[in-house]
């Protein structure tokens, strides 16, 4: 019996390591598609490039490499996005629908108080980086003759934003999860040591997207700690499609951080500088001393108070965990 479950769980566990490995696969892919059209269009973006013989003039490999960062968390998200929609296409191997992977009713439930939360949460941050002297609102950033394209792009940058959380929370905290919770369950070691290779997963994913910093990655690992805690704390053995709530929460909670660090204040998130609509940025001038609090010119992501918020959320998360747990062996 005991060995019959042990093959159970490692069969899951071989089936989640298959499904990461093709995300991973598409993502480098993805970048690896993506550098090179940049590439190409850098070098024949006007015919001088053909006609000069002077090398200085050709497009630097750095240049290439800032024309291609300035896009990723929008290759990125669309590409997460098409991944998913090709997902029912390997239907029974992969047993996934349109419906699964966006249900309505759930989104308009979770999604937005989600959003709302992960906006306040933000707001609430930088504010007390605007008290401490740290940051500055610096205004409107949109000029009036270009304020149609500025906003386009904004949107487009929000919408690729929106993508890339909500696809990405659905496939490690339900696609993914759904492997480990029915043996999880209950087990508050077990759950923790889940939840952690989940988190290491996603930050290699990350690793993959972006070029990141250690600061960085340790602030996405806590995230992801916290909402695949969350995830075990709503699961169900008896259904495992009841991390959906869970997930699509914390989708809505990192789009609302996400969205306004970087497309409505252009701080920088995922070591990418984005114009946003309006300008809120570090000060070079400030007090050094709170530079490793607020991460400075990094963005929020790569402080340490952003982190010791995420960590004591992780605590009480556990806590509560902990109290459910024996609530219901009782």
């Amino acid at each position: 019996m005991a060995s019959r479950i042990n093959q159970e769980v490692l069969n899951k566990l071989i089936r989640a390591a298959v499904f990461l490995g093709c995300y991973a696969a598409w993502i480098f892919a993805v970048r690896v598609i993506s550098l090179s059209l940049v590439t190409y269009l850098q070098i024949s973006s006007s015919a001088r490039f053909f006609l000069s013989s002077d090398p200085a003039r050709l497009p630097r490999f750095e240049e290439i490499g800032e024309t291609f960062a300035a896009h990723e968390t929008t290759i990125m998200g669309f590409a997460s996005l098409l991944f998913l929609f090709l997902l029912p296409l390997f239907n029974p191997i992969t047993s996934t629908t349109v419906t699964e992977i966006f249900p309505r009713q759930e989104i308009k439930k979770n999604f937005l108080p989600g959003f709302a939360k992960g906006f306040v949460f933000g707001c609430a941050i930088l504010a007390g980086f605007a008290a401490a002297g740290t940051h500055r609102y610096l205004g409107y950033y949109m000029q009036l003759e270009e304020t149609p394209w500025a906003i386009v792009g904004v949107l487009i940058k929000t919408a690729a934003i929106l993508l890339l959380a909500y696809c990405e929370e659905y496939i490690f905290r339900h696609k993914i999860m759904r492997y480990f919770l029915p043996h999880t369950y209950s087990n508050l070691v077990m759950s923790l040591l889940a939840s952690c290779i989940i988190a290491m997963a996603y930050c290699g994913i990350k690793l993959i997207q972006f070029d990141l910093g250690v600061m960085q990655l340790v602030t996405l690992f806590l995230l992801s700690l916290s909402f695949s805690i969350n995830a075990f704390m709503t699961g169900d053995p008896a259904n495992i499609g009841s991390t959906t709530t869970s997930y699509i929460n914390g989708a809505g909670v990192f789009a609302g951080l996400l969205v306004l660090f970087n497309s409505l204040l252009s701080l920088p998130v995922f070591s990418e500088e984005f114009s946003g609509a309006f300008v809120f940025k570090f000060q070079a001038d400030a007090v050094s001393d709170y530079s490793f609090l607020t991460g400075g010119a990094a963005g929020p992501f790569a402080g340490t108070l952003f982190q010791l918020i995420l960590l004591v959320h992780v605590l009480r998360s556990t806590i509560r965990y902990k109290k459910g747990i024996k609530i219901c062996l009782k």
